[in-house]
């Protein structure tokens, strides 16, 4: 019976380090769209002289960021149920607490360096947009109000990248231990309920 317990988190271990896999490759795709979409709109750009293009690039990325923020939400909620439900039942299996203490973990400069990929095609895009912009004499109305509500949308993307980079593994950790604690009070009432 232990043995069969034994295999069945070990499976459940599996499939949660499968599902951050593909996380981690999701998370990659989304680099190659950025770069893929950056290029595209710089090539169109030269090819029928259409700097807004650029602006709209920068607005997928921003979006594609978003994503990147959600998907790495969702790995560190998978690695923390890991953390708080598997490895506490095996001791031998314990990556993500041990991945946590790590110093890269905890450095803001690695951090920075690690998510830079996105904020820098979108400064990219904007900063080349508004250049041919600018050289074409092309400076419209539209173009600085979409720049000033995608500057807006890049604040409240860097303060969350932050957030979630800094407190995200934290944040999910502790959902986890909550759900456990109020899972066995409500196991221990029923208990108590079924034996009066």
């Amino acid at each position: 019976m232990k043995q069969k317990k034994y295999e069945t988190i070990l499976e459940e271990y599996r499939q949660l380090r499968e599902e951050i896999r593909v996380y981690l490759k999701a998370n990659d795709e989304t680099k190659n769209y950025a770069i893929i979409i950056t290029f595209g709109a710089f090539g169109i750009d030269q090819w029928i002289n259409y700097p807004q293009i650029l602006f709209l690039a920068a607005f997928l990325i921003c979006i594609l960021w978003y994503n990147e923020i959600r998907t790495l939400k969702a790995i560190f909620r998978v690695a923390a149920y890991i953390q708080v439900f598997i490895e506490k039942k095996l001791p031998d299996l314990n990556w993500e607490s041990i991945g946590e203490q790590h110093k890269i973990q905890k450095s803001f400069f690695d951090r920075l360096i690690s998510n830079i990929q996105l904020p820098s095609l979108i400064f990219f895009n904007l900063l080349f947009g508004f250049y041919f912009t600018f050289k074409a004499s092309q400076l419209y109305w539209y173009i600085w109000l979409l720049t000033s509500i995608l500057l807006i949308f890049i604040i409240i993307l860097l303060i969350r990248s932050y957030a979630v980079a800094k407190h995200g593994r934290e944040k999910e950790a502790t959902f986890w231990l909550n759900h456990k604690r109020s899972n066995l009070i409500k196991v221990k009432c029923h208990n108590d309920l079924k034996r009066n």
